[in-house]
């Protein structure tokens, strides 16, 4: 597991799409983009890769909204998808990374879930994005807590299945000359 965490402007979710969208570019690797509730495209991370991906000017990406993915010509790309039938994750594999946006309403549930899926890939990943809430929500609970004095002290925790990075508009070099922030 992979967690970045913190207040808005950190840059969280421009890094999690810029680094997979590499991974993809360079690999041909599958990564699937997920919300624990999405009832739309327009509710995904869809427009914000398809962007980053612009910027980097990264070529061979084609975007198919019809079917919810960005597809690479390696064979790779982006799936986007709302985890309200849970049923359907415990029958997909093959993807590298799961790259789950706005993490703070994933449910206990969907943590139990999310890891056990992913197999068949080696060095396989799933990678938590989200903006604390509280300290009783599910993610804080397995994420933060356990962890809270390194992150305290260090502002990352890692051993050898997670990694915990807190991060914030302060770690966002860009953000005094980012006058939308």
């Amino acid at each position: 597991y992979k967690c970045f965490y913190g207040g808005r402007a950190g840059t969280k979710s421009m890094f999690a799409m810029d680094a997979m969208s590499g991974e993809v570019n360079a690999s041909g690797c599958k990564v699937l983009c997920l919300r624990e509730r999405m009832k739309s495209l327009k509710e995904s991370i869809f427009s914000g890769v398809a962007s980053r991906i612009d910027d980097l000017q990264f070529s061979g990406f084609t975007q198919v909204q019809s079917m919810s993915e960005i597809r690479h010509n390696s064979g790779g790309g982006f799936s986007f998808q709302g985890m309200q039938n849970m049923t359907d994750f415990k029958s997909l594999f093959r993807y590298k990374y799961f790259l789950m946006e706005e993490s703070v309403r994933t449910s206990q549930h969907a943590i139990n879930i999310l890891g056990p899926t992913l197999r068949d890939v080696d060095g396989a990943e799933l990678w938590w994005v989200w903006n604390p809430e509280s300290v009783s929500d599910p993610m804080s609970k397995e994420f933060i807590i356990p962890y809270q004095s390194e992150l305290d002290r260090f502002g990352y925790y890692e051993d050898e299945f997670t990694m915990v990075i807190k991060v914030g508009y302060q770690d966002n070099p860009w953000f005094k000359h980012d006058k939308s922030l």
